[in-house]
């Protein structure tokens, strides 16, 4: 310069700020995915989904160590995170095992035997043997409530993520 003005620079490039994010399942992929991988993105919103696989549910999700459980963020019982990308983070989505609660109700005229009393994951199957006391037949297997269509000796069970609790009872006549 030569003391009359002053220097000036236009710069005219544009660039777009990113933030990296380290998006993964906790504590095993096995148990779920969410619908964006590991990377950068822009700054701004960015929704997450998780979903089970079967025999899990959805938990929760961290950001940063963090639990998140500020429900205006979260939507469709917490599986979708509507998340705001202002840096770098760590977002886990956290899945759970489905468990059973299974109850053997005692019979009249015999006893079930087999898978005892107690919680089971989803996808287990659980076996019991039906044993009549003398002079009875079984006429029947009943889960929850409604006749189940075995009236063999042996019922296997195998338990899915829709049913939550059973209870199994047999029925023997003369």
């Amino acid at each position: 310069t030569n003391g009359e003005g002053s220097d000036s620079i236009v710069w005219n490039e544009e660039f777009t700020i990113k933030g990296k994010l380290d998006i993964a399942v906790a504590p095993e992929n096995t148990y779920g995915t969410i619908d964006k991988e590991s990377g950068e993105y822009e700054l701004g919103a960015l929704k997450l989904t998780a979903k089970a696989n079967s025999g899990y549910r959805f938990a929760y999700w961290t950001v940063n160590g963090e639990r998140i459980e500020d429900n205006t963020i979260l939507e469709d019982n917490g599986k979708v995170l509507n998340y705001t990308v202002a840096g770098d983070a760590a977002i886990r989505a956290y899945f759970t095992p489905v468990t059973h609660k299974v109850t053997v109700k005692n019979p009249k005229n015999g006893m079930i035997a087999g898978s005892a009393e107690g919680t089971y994951n989803s996808n287990e199957t659980v076996r019991w043997v039906a044993v009549p006391s003398n002079g009875y037949i079984i006429e029947k297997w009943i889960i929850n409530g409604k006749d189940y269509s075995e009236s063999n000796d042996v019922l296997n069970y195998t338990l899915t993520d829709e049913v939550e609790d059973i209870e199994v009872e047999v029925i023997f006549k003369p």
